[in-house]
């Protein structure tokens, strides 16, 4: 499921990052494992080619990037990041 909120869950959220997290490292050819055990916690483990041999030749993008011109900045101010307070 991809909106999944687990009841009494500490943390309010969409749900949509792990999903989302899956899809793009499937998309670069690798994969994903989850140990879990209740009531202590989940392990992820990805795993993700090295390389560009194992990708389909029209998906990729070569050329220079001009680094310059790509905008970087936080999603949420550093303040929220460390809150605990979500209201």
């Amino acid at each position: 499921e991809r909106f999944f909120q687990p009841d009494g869950a500490i943390d309010q959220g969409t749900g949509i990052g792990l999903p989302l997290a899956k899809k793009l490292i499937e998309l670069h050819g690798g994969r994903i494992e989850v140990e879990s055990l209740v009531n202590t916690g989940s392990l992820f483990t990805i795993y993700v080619p090295m390389g560009k041999d194992h990708l389909p030749a029209d998906s990729l993008i070569e050329g220079d990037v001009d680094y310059e011109s790509i905008h970087q900045s936080p999603l949420l101010p550093e303040s929220d990041l460390h809150s605990k307070d979500k209201t």
